[in-house]
């Protein structure tokens, strides 16, 4: 099934495409081309709704536009319909969610997080207000769907340095009514790092009946320059405390390859990233973001 997609860039700015790649192994990909889209230089976000791969995209105008749809991951097609009321200059969210598809933006006008959803594409919700009390003004929001709840994860400046940004996370029962934003254990920071170290955003998905997150971290400890590298997340922070959920994290295996354990090189290289996951199948109760 195809389970990847990026932006790609060419030499004219407004040349923005989307290349698509899919694996059924993850050895071997095949990767094509979906087309030019005057693009704004943010990424899409890819969906998969109603037995279709979806994929959404934000323009230089601000608009929001469903790029692409395919049924097989070879053959695409253009959707005719979009949510409008609504421009953004941030990276936008999608998840499907009780036999509708969300979609989350930050309006530019007024700087609100907003949702709407659709049962069919043809029409869209209008846009509604995502409670942000507790969310960066500028954060990007990652969603993911699990059960009956749809999990909502961002960042929050807690002005308390050195730890001045945090992961947080929101959920809803129904679409409209959420709990609130709290902080994920720890504010989801990874271990042995400085405290200086920031998390620069956050991503989500659902991967066998779990909840993933994964994140960016920037560090300026060398020298002040400000060097990215992914982070392993999971021994540091567990969405789900470990003695209400025994197991819930993922453990390292002893023959696991070295390059997924934690990295002991140079914080300028890159390691691959560990991931943060939990069945989230009953309530759970996190910290309230402190004002």
């Amino acid at each position: 099934m195809p389970v990847e997609s990026g932006t790609m860039s060419s030499d004219s700015y407004r040349d923005k495409g989307v290349t698509h790649a899919r694996t059924f192994t993850g050895a071997t990909w095949f990767v094509d081309g979906l087309g030019e889209f005057d693009l704004a230089d943010l990424p899409v976000s890819v969906v998969s709704f109603d037995d279709r791969l979806y994929v959404f995209g934000v323009k230089l105008d601000g608009s929001i536009w469903p790029l692409a749809f395919t049924v097989d991951g070879r053959s695409w097609a253009t959707p005719e319909t979009r949510p409008t009321g609504l421009n953004t200059a941030e990276p936008i969210a999608t998840a499907a969610f009780r036999n509708r598809l969300y979609l989350f933006a930050r309006d530019s006008a007024s700087g609100a997080l907003r949702a709407t959803s659709s049962a069919d594409l043809e029409s869209w919700n209008a846009w509604v207000d995502v409670p942000s009390g507790g969310l960066a003004p500028t954060s990007a929001v990652a969603a993911a769907a699990l059960g009956d709840t749809l999990h909502l994860f961002g960042l929050h400046d807690t002005n308390k340095p050195p730890r001045t940004n945090v992961v947080v996370h929101n959920s809803t029962v129904d679409g409209g009514n959420w709990t609130g934003w709290s902080i994920v254990e720890n504010g989801a920071r990874p271990e042995r790092q400085p405290q200086t170290d920031q998390p620069l955003d956050v991503a989500a998905t659902v991967f066998g009946n779990r909840v993933y997150i994964a994140s960016r971290w920037e560090s300026a400890s060398t020298g002040g320059a400000n060097l990215i590298r992914w982070t392993v997340i999971v021994d540091s922070c567990r969405l789900l405390i470990e003695a209400i959920y025994p197991g819930a994290v993922r453990q390292a295996d002893p023959g696991e390859p070295s390059t997924l354990r934690p990295s002991t090189r140079h914080p300028s290289d890159l390691c691959v990233p560990r991931i943060l996951s939990t069945a989230l199948t009953s309530t759970v109760t996190f910290p309230a973001v402190q004002p």
